[in-house]
């Protein structure tokens, strides 16, 4: 879809001319009549075929309004600014081009209104003046079209003009959907509807989309698009949503609806200016961006027009969408914001002043490692958006299982220091199956060393330990003295071995993984042979009494009750048997 402003001075014939082209007078207050300017921003459909359609957006012109004007602008694909040919270039016309240039509007039609009003002879003169006026602004060869409403004239050239604007747009949609809320308000068996313009992806009934600042997700009722119901709504259309689960007075205008995962919460921001009048470092300015305005300080950075600014209060907003500085004068100036927080080196905000490609690479640089949900923010991309442009870096390493983007250099530095940890862990702790696993768990960084050490066979994951590729643990000549010593001890006396001479925890850990001993209850560590041989008399007397238990193993066994705990213990978490409690 497309979305059209009406941008001009009061009483110039916005309104009047998107009724001409719509049929619809978006003049609905009581005041609007009353007064005859408009106050609030009108909305209307204008069709073109049975599949396509724009939406009117028709801004006021009056100075008191130019923060409405601004809400109206933001984000439409086409202007119509609207000149009377009885007045010409006046207060709000600058104004408004002003704006216009700030938030990057491409497409402009000139509207030469009310030709009926002067002479033939002056047309082409005053026509004249409007392009060298332009031309200021950057606006070459722009079309002006003389247009009487009274004698309709100029009406079915500035549709066609109109027309292969639209018919010629291609949207690309690489940005998250959201709208920016210009209208709250509720309906008597309908409950709370915000309206705003579609922007990025279509939005859709079943889209999951959150509200902020309320930061929550909203349930929808409905989806409309001037009065009609539909299950989604394509960019640049009017839409309204019918809210479930929030009161009107739960959201205010400036609210932003949009999907996860993409919205910044800041009072700091760095932008890029397309267009501004001198200005003082440090002075006042009112931020204007979507539907939000909010006070704030401003600072030209050296050689360039990047500009930092300080709100005074924090915003939601979206990296990439356009703002508008405004003072008591005037508008200062506007552009697009760059990056949404500051930055301990500064230099770096040029380098994101560029191709997505080339801003991902600049960040994973600095920050080393970072996750895609990080970068949607920064960014204002969508996510796959994100993934598909970094591989045009060849310093970028993408470990999907996290999510995350780590520096090529950063993470083998990394990788590095942590194999040299490991072989020096192998060489202190030569029994030890490894590092525990648990390491992984402390951050996704350490997940994504392992991942890429894994990957290329220097390290192996077994059985909760972390590993030299190949490495079997290995007792050293004092530790091999250690265990023959033990083994000889326990064996002495098979049934009951002493427990009060066990090594240190790491050789019987070591033994457990050999099976070459079993451990029990009561501190109690049997050879393997030694309890085989046991196991299989338990169960031979079992088999003669057709029931085990304590009494009998002490009677049969000679042992005390604390090895016979320990054995029946054992044989019963291996299900070799179930006892009796006697």
């Amino acid at each position: 879809m497309f979305a059209i402003c009406t941008a001009g001075h009061i009483n110039h014939g916005k309104t009047t001319l998107v009724k001409q082209l719509t049929g619809t007078d978006t003049d609905r207050l009581k005041e609007e009549k009353e007064r005859g300017i408009s106050i609030e921003l009108g909305f209307a459909k204008y069709i073109i075929d049975k599949q396509n359609y724009a939406s009117f957006i028709d801004s006021p012109g009056h100075e008191n309004f130019i923060k409405n004007m601004i809400a109206g602008a933001f984000a439409v694909d086409l202007v119509i600014l609207v000149i009377a040919a009885n007045e010409g270039i006046k207060e709000q016309t600058v104004e408004h081009l002003e704006i216009i240039k700030s938030l990057d509007v491409k497409n402009l039609i000139v509207v030469h209104n009310k030709i009926d009003l002067i002479k033939d002879d002056e047309i082409s003169s005053k026509k004249s003046y409007i392009s060298e006026f332009l031309k200021k602004f950057g606006f070459n060869q722009i079309e002006i079209i003389d247009v009487s409403i009274e004698k309709n004239i100029g009406i079915e050239t500035l549709k066609k003009l109109i027309n292969s604007k639209i018919l010629s747009n291609k949207n690309e949609n690489i940005k998250p959907a959201r709208l920016y809320v210009d209208r709250i308000f509720s309906l008597k068996g309908k409950g709370t509807i915000v309206t705003g313009t579609v922007l990025g992806n279509k939005i859709s009934k079943n889209l999951n989309l959150k509200i902020y600042p309320n930061n929550k997700e909203i349930k929808i009722k409905s989806l409309e698009s001037f009065n009609q119901n539909v299950e989604e709504i394509s960019p640049g259309s009017r839409c309204a949503v019918n809210i479930q689960n929030l009161d009107k007075e739960d959201i205010k205008k400036g609210t932003i609806i949009a999907e996860e995962g993409y919205v910044s919460f800041t009072d700091f921001v760095y932008g890029k200016i397309n267009y501004s009048k001198d200005f003082k470092n440090n002075s006042e300015v009112i931020f204007h961006t979507g539907t939000s305005r909010v006070i704030g300080k401003i600072y030209k950075m050296p050689q360039s027009n990047l500009v930092k600014i300080t709100l005074k209060k924090k915003i939601h907003l979206i990296t990439g969408d356009r703002f508008i500085l405004r003072n008591n004068i005037g508008t200062v100036g506007g552009g697009k914001i760059i990056f949404p927080n500051k930055l301990k080196n500064e230099e770096i905000i040029k380098e994101l002043d560029k191709n997505l490609s080339h801003k991902i690479s600049s960040l994973v640089k600095i920050e080393k490692k970072i996750s895609i949900e990080k970068l949607m923010i920064y960014t204002g991309e969508l996510s796959l958006e994100l993934v598909n442009n970094y591989k045009k870096s060849d310093f970028i390493i993408y470990d999907k299982k996290n999510s995350l983007l780590i520096d090529k250099e950063y993470l083998k530095l990394q990788s590095n220091a942590f194999y040299k940890k490991l072989i020096l862990f192998h060489k202190e702790n030569s029994l030890s199956q490894g590092i525990s696993v648990s390491f992984i768990n402390e951050n996704i960084e350490n997940q994504s060393i392992i991942n890429l050490l894994e990957k290329n066979n220097y390290i192996e994951v077994k059985q909760g330990y972390i590993r030299k590729f190949g490495f079997e643990a290995k007792p050293n000549k004092i530790q091999l003295n250690i265990i023959n010593n033990f083994l000889k001890s326990i064996n002495q006396n098979p049934y009951n071995p002493p427990t009060d001479m066990h090594p240190d925890e790491n050789i019987i850990k070591y033994l457990l993984s050999k099976n070459i001993v079993v451990q029990s209850s009561n501190n109690v560590i049997y050879s393997k042979k030694s309890y085989d041989e046991l196991t299989n008399k338990i169960l031979t007397i079992k088999k003669q009494y057709g029931e085990i238990n304590i009494n009998i193993i002490r009677d049969e066994l000679r042992l005390s009750r604390k090895y016979c705990l320990s054995i029946l213990d054992k044989m019963e978490e291996e299900k070799l048997i179930t006892r009796n409690f006697n």
